[in-house]
Formats: structure tokens, C-alpha cells, sequence
């Protein structure tokens, strides 16, 4: 997949000596994150939007977006907060569910911190072309990785390297270790 300022182009090698390339316009949004799920044969993309405010200037909006892998249609769209903006994304079936969830691990961005003291992560289901936000969980600082691990939700925020449990009957994350040290936890 290639990412330009105003689409988004999906490239397929096939045996024979053919490239198939499909373009997806975004209208004017720009790709940053892409994650496919077998189960929901979706595709979860992140998008921005940079739009001018004479009285604010420039204010940038992100937005997960759940993409039809057929028909590349957007089914749903799901905006980001105010200077929310998303570090990661990826598809995981936890331990104790059987469903196949979209998480995607967001940032505050200001201006005046070095490192994001706020993120969340965001726990979707995509069911009938819809998002269904399953969960949220606010993490002190930028969630810049996520990874399935032993059908726990593995995580880097900032300093720390964190592993949540997913509480199926209450549809919530619970963290159940962490690992802090003075290295920027990137991957």
C-alpha cells in the first residue's frame, strides 16, 4: 500500500507478470496507519485532515476509518478527539473472546510537552460495516506500539512496556504488569 497526501493505492502481485493497482481517494484525508482483518474482511485505515481556522491556524483531525477489502468503500468513520492523534493500530483475538478486534493506541499531542503525557487505547469490533467502540482505556502517554501477546494486549507507552487482559463479560482492558525504564519504549 502507498500513501499519498489525497489517496490511498493498494497494489496486488499476482504469478502472472500483472500489477494490480487500485486507488482509493480519501477526499483530501491523508493515510498515516493501515491494519487488515480476515474475519470482518475489513481494513482499518487511519486518516488526517489538516484544515486552516483563521482564529486557531492550522488544526489537524485524525479519524479511524473501517474500509470494505472489496469494494474499498468507507463503512464507517470514528473521529479522534481534539489533538488526539493515533500512534498504532492492529487486529487481535484475545484469550478469553473469540471475537477479532481492531485496537488502535492514540497520543495527545501539545505543543508544550517533549514527550505525550495522555493517550488512550481504543478497542473496536467491526460488525454490520460498523465501529463499535468495545473499550477505552487512558494510558499516560503515547501508545506507540500494540502487539497480540499470549492473548494479552501487549503495549509500549512512553517509558513503560505494559500487558493488559481483556475482561470479556465487561468488555474492558485491565493492566496486569508493566515494565518501566529510562528508555523511550518505541517497539
Amino acid at each position: 500500500a502507498f500513501a499519498t497526501e489525497n489517496k490511498l493505492i493498494i497494489a496486488n502481485i499476482d504469478d502472472s507478470p500483472k500489477l494490480h493497482i487500485r486507488t482509493v481517494p480519501f477526499g483530501g484525508d491523508m493515510s498515516r496507519r493501515i491494519h487488515y482483518q480476515e474475519s470482518s474482511k475489513s481494513l482499518c485505515v487511519i486518516t488526517s485532515k489538516v484544515e486552516y481556522n483563521e482564529e486557531k491556524g492550522e488544526i489537524e483531525s485524525d479519524f479511524v476509518k473501517l474500509i470494505d477489502d472489496q469494494t474499498f468503500e468507507v463503512k464507517d468513520t470514528y473521529p479522534l478527539q481534539d489533538h488526539e492523534t493515533v500512534v498504532s493500530v492492529c487486529s487481535c483475538v484475545f484469550a478469553n473472546d473469540s471475537n477479532e478486534y481492531y485496537t488502535v493506541g492514540t497520543a495527545y499531542i501539545h505543543d508544550n510537552e517533549q514527550d505525550p503525557s495522555q493517550g488512550r487505547i481504543l478497542v473496536f469490533l467491526a460488525q454490520d460495516g460498523k465501529l463499535k467502540l468495545q473499550s477505552e482505556a487512558p494510558v499516560k502517554g503515547a501508545v506507540y506500539d500494540i502487539k497480540l501477546f499470549h492473548g494479552k494486549l501487549l503495549c509500549s507507552v512512553n517509558y513503560k512496556v505494559q500487558l493488559y487482559k481483556w475482561k470479556e463479560e465487561s468488555k474492558e482492558l485491565s493492566l496486569e504488569c508493566d515494565y518501566s525504564g529510562s528508555i523511550l519504549a518505541l517497539y
